[in-house]
């Protein structure tokens, strides 16, 4: 895994210099017997990767990688952010998420 290679200090020092955009991309996906492949449930989420590390830590990180990722529509990265912050990012992500549509798929198809 990259952070366990070159960590966030890497990932930033290959950024220097381009375009700092980049996503993160949550996926689910669902296989049984009767399926020839998997059905994949995908959610983006668009942002930019700042320009050091944030010293900040919460208690709603999934990833270290909140300490570089500024989301799309905010001015900081998702350590920084209070819970009210927070609050606004996850609802200004994609509805239904990658987990909702896997319930109404397996509704619809099982």
């Amino acid at each position: 895994m990259i952070l366990g290679t070159i960590g966030l200090e890497g990932i930033l020092k290959l950024a220097d210099g381009k375009d700092r955009k980049c996503y993160f991309e949550d996926a689910i996906a669902y296989l049984d017997g009767k399926l020839d492949e998997p059905v994949t449930f995908v959610r983006k989420v668009h942002g930019i990767l700042s320009e050091k590390i944030c010293d900040v830590r919460n208690n709603y990180k999934w990833s270290e990688l909140h300490r570089v990722f500024i989301p799309n529509g905010f001015s900081m990265t998702l350590s920084e952010m209070n819970e009210q912050q927070y609050g606004q990012f996850r609802d200004s992500l994609e509805k239904p998420s990658h987990y909702e549509k896997i319930i109404i798929w397996l509704k619809e198809n099982r």
